[in-house]
């Protein structure tokens, strides 16, 4: 398995050591922006570049992935594959939340906009004009990266999501919303907060506390996105997206609840005499579709932020369709291989990438080709509208390939399936 206990001792000394440099590049940045005169210099320069480089519903979408309901759901995602990992994500979850609040409110400095005027910088979505430290949205993406830093073993998986969040941070100061100093403080609260949540829970709940855990956190996730204010409320599927997110919180929500019921000895045999068809299943098939979800979310990143570049760059949004596809599929052959069907018979890397690029094709013609029909043959979705059909063409490609890739390019012995 991918997971370590939290425990020093388990982490590779390299692995220490890049964490606690991390940490101390961090403290470096939010001491070097503590002078006003420095702090506002650095943001002029990074929200002109990215004023002059970078898409506005790009940068939109970019800062998104540090809401803490995307966040949320995906860290429990990862309990429900690994039920060890469940305290830590709860107390990260708590002790960041009450730690960003708190120093919101008791500093409750002004945001840019308030400092500098609105008409002086480059703004995205709404003006904000309070509570700007530190960064909730660069607390929450190194949360997050500093978890999966903490959890898993996987080069590949760490590097990308720290890098994911330091362009989420940076993207705080692009849309007009943060001072560096807040993002400094916010990513380095973020990444200790991970650190001090893994290690106080180096003993783990037992299941009755991991569930009660899950449907708090699940129903918190859900509140937030009906309770919190709208920031982008001029972008349509933002909103969609932020919708659905909440819908999926509540249906976690629900599986929560129904695992805490089964604790019940006569709920349990209920459930499972319903259920017993899916007993040779229930070891290892939800497990690798879970990695294989988490892997294509990865993807998913890579794929929306090339096509969102591509598209600033002036080409053609089907042009943008066809070179974010391909490079994202190269990206989750490489981290299934490492990752999700790290179990799998041994296969040289070339032959394995070139039967899944194979298999890709076949999705290709899915998802490229719903995409198609949705915006040009048929034109149900146009305008602002192409991104839903670019999620649809997705959701249809997943499961395409997660059955090919499953029994065919990365098969185990048969008599280990059922296991």
């Amino acid at each position: 398995m991918n997971t370590l206990g939290f425990s020093t001792g388990n982490q590779p000394l390299l692995s220490q050591r890049i964490f606690a440099l991390v940490a101390f590049v961090l403290t470096l940045i939010a001491g070097a922006t503590y002078q006003n005169g420095v702090n506002q210099a650095l943001f002029g320069q990074i929200n002109t570049l990215s004023q002059q480089f970078i898409n506005d519903q790009l940068l939109i979408h970019i800062t998104e992935f540090g809401n803490g309901t995307l966040i949320g759901i995906i860290l429990l995602l990862l309990a429900i594959v690994h039920s060890d990992i469940t305290k830590r994500v709860l107390f990260a979850v708590l002790f960041s939340g009450i730690s960003i609040y708190g120093l919101k409110t008791l500093f409750s400095l002004p945001r840019p906009p308030a400092v500098l005027g609105i008409d002086a910088l480059h703004i995205v979505g709404e003006p904000v004009l309070t509570d700007s430290f530190p960064s909730g949205h660069s607390a929450t993406a190194f949360l997050m990266a500093g978890l999966l830093w903490l959890t898993y073993r996987n080069t590949a998986l760490r590097w990308v999501w720290l890098g994911l969040a330091s362009i989420v941070a940076l993207s705080r100061v692009g849309i007009g919303a943060h001072w560096p100093q807040d993002i400094a403080v916010g990513a380095l609260l973020g990444w200790l907060t991970a650190w001090l949540a893994c290690y106080l829970s180096q003993r783990p709940f037992k299941d009755r506390g991991n569930y009660i855990s899950g449907l708090v956190l699940a129903f918190v996730a859900c509140a937030a996105v009906f309770t919190t204010p709208v920031e982008f409320k001029a972008f349509s599927i933002i909103q969609s997206i932020r919708l659905g997110l909440g819908v999926f919180a509540g249906i976690l929500a629900l599986y929560f609840a129904l695992r805490l019921l089964m604790l019940r000895p006569a709920i349990s045999d209920w459930v499972n005499n319903k259920t017993r068809w899916l007993v040779n299943y229930q070891n290892w098939l939800p497990m690798r579709f879970s990695k294989f979800g988490l892997v294509g979310f990865t993807g998913f990143l890579v794929d929306t932020l090339v096509y969102k570049s591509v598209m600033a760059a002036g080409l053609p949004h089907l042009v943008a369709r066809a070179i974010s596809y391909w490079i994202s599929a190269t990206t989750n052959w490489y981290l299934n291989r490492q990752f999700t069907f790290n179990d799998a018979e041994f296969e040289e890397k070339s032959s394995q990438w070139l039967k899944y690029l194979a298999m890709c094709s076949g999705s290709f013609v899915l998802n490229y080709g719903s995409y198609y029909l949705l915006t040009e043959k048929y034109a149900v979705l146009g305008g602002d509208y192409k991104f839903l059909a670019f999620l649809i063409g997705i959701g249809m490609g997943v499961v395409f390939n997660f059955g090919v890739a499953n029994w065919v390019i990365f098969k185990r012995d048969r008599k280990d399936w059922l296991s």
